[in-house]
């Protein structure tokens, strides 16, 4: 029996036919990618119970999915990335329990997801990023104590992230790039433990960064490229012993680093970026001197320098 069916450029179909449907009780894998006309999918999607992942990527006239899409309980993974013309998920998306992987990359219409989102108990990958018109989440997101990654760039629309979500404590990367309504973290942003990367870039109305950054004893990477109105970066950053990539390039609001930024360089940090830094003094000259420890280090169009 037919396990795995791959259509691609089906273009003058608009919609899945109900006929093949039935002939596939053992179906595990169906991906539809590039559909220029597909425009609905059948109450009839449902009957696939065997599915373990769906990709319906890059179909960029599919408006709605059928109520059916919760039947899929053994659904793992659940692909809908560049499905520009998607404004919503149905509500029975949260009946999928053992779901491990949601991507909705490119969904750039997408406005609001369920409200019963966080009993996706089971997972571990959410993928919103370029979703622009998302202006909020759940307040069940926090629920999604599996979630491991949680990927929010270009949410232009986005201005926080519901409380619940510090509560997130499998989570270990977070992506808020290009998050530019964003303007501030909280600090229960120090709640999530087990974080070990945090993407801020092009956050540019974030003017500082909470003391309890500190508590992220587990982050190696930051990356805080083009905050152009941060001002200033707390002392707790010292404290981040794990911490082996620091990047503020382009942070042109930036009057001066931590001193305690010199703990990291004898620890772990390996990778400082201060490019085009407007600071007097970027690198203060006692924290010069305890960056031997460094890989790569780079000062560049610090006009100051």
């Amino acid at each position: 029996a037919l396990t795995e069916l791959n259509l691609r450029f089906c273009d003058g179909l608009t919609s899945l036919p109900e006929s093949i449907i039935g002939q596939l009780p053992a179906l595990e894998s169906l991906q539809l990618r590039w559909w220029q006309d597909l425009t609905d999918l059948p109450d009839s999607l449902g009957q696939l119970t065997a599915l373990t992942a769906l990709e319906i990527a890059a179909c960029a006239r599919v408006t709605r999915l059928p109520d059916s899409l919760g039947q899929l309980t053994q659904l793992q993974v659940l692909d809908l990335s560049d499905c520009s013309a998607l404004t919503a998920l149905p509500e029975s998306v949260c009946q999928l329990t053992v779901l491990l992987s949601l991507g909705m990359h490119g969904c750039v219409n997408l406005t609001h997801l369920p409200d019963a989102l966080g009993d996706l108990g089971a997972l571990t990958d959410l993928n919103l990023s370029h979703c622009r018109q998302l202006a909020h989440l759940p307040e069940s997101l926090g629920q999604l104590t599996a979630l491991q990654a949680l990927r929010l760039a270009e949410c232009a629309a986005l201005t926080a992230l519901p409380a619940s979500a510090w509560q997130l404590s499998s989570l270990t990367a977070l992506n808020l790039a290009g998050c530019k309504a964003l303007t501030a973290l909280p600090e229960l942003l120090g709640e999530l433990t087990a974080l070990r990367q945090l993407w801020l870039n092009e956050c540019v109305r974030v003017a500082r960064l909470p003391d309890s950054l500190g508590q992220l004893a587990s982050l190696t990477l930051l990356d805080a490229t083009r905050c152009c109105a941060l001002t200033r970066l707390p002392e707790t950053l010292g404290r981040l012993a794990a911490l082996t990539t620091l990047n503020l390039r382009l942070c042109t609001a930036l009057t001066a680093l931590p001193e305690s930024l010199g703990q990291l360089a004898s620890l772990s940090l390996r990778e400082l970026c201060v490019d085009c830094c407007m600071s007097p003094r970027p690198v203060p000259e006692p924290l010069a001197q305890q960056l031997r420890g460094l890989a790569s280090l780079r000062v560049g169009n610090c006009r100051a320098l």
